[in-house]
């Protein structure tokens, strides 16, 4: 699978914001899952994004709130249906 876009545009660093994610293979993908830790590499929140009727787009939904201009790094890791797994990594400074 490629994770071919992360798309922070509707994240500020609050609580229930969506993160929402473009990834394609040429099988089926099968799970997407997002991580976002800290400067320092600290975890601070991981989970499963939800497929969209597209089944190209998926969103993840924020549970932590973030400090007022807290630099995090946001990991996507997809895996397709062989389970094959990528990931692509973008910083939100």
């Amino acid at each position: 699978p490629t994770v071919d876009e992360i798309d922070l545009s509707g994240y500020t660093g609050k609580v229930a914001e969506p993160i929402r994610v473009r990834v394609s293979d040429d099988l089926v993908v099968s799970a997407v899952a997002m991580t976002i830790t800290a400067a320092g590499g600290a975890v601070l929140e991981t989970g499963a994004a939800v497929k969209g009727p597209d089944g190209l787009t998926w969103t993840y939904t924020t549970t932590t709130a973030l400090a007022e201009g807290q630099a995090v790094a946001i990991s996507v890791s997809a895996t397709d249906k062989p389970g094959n797994i990528s990931t692509k990594t973008q910083a939100r400074p």
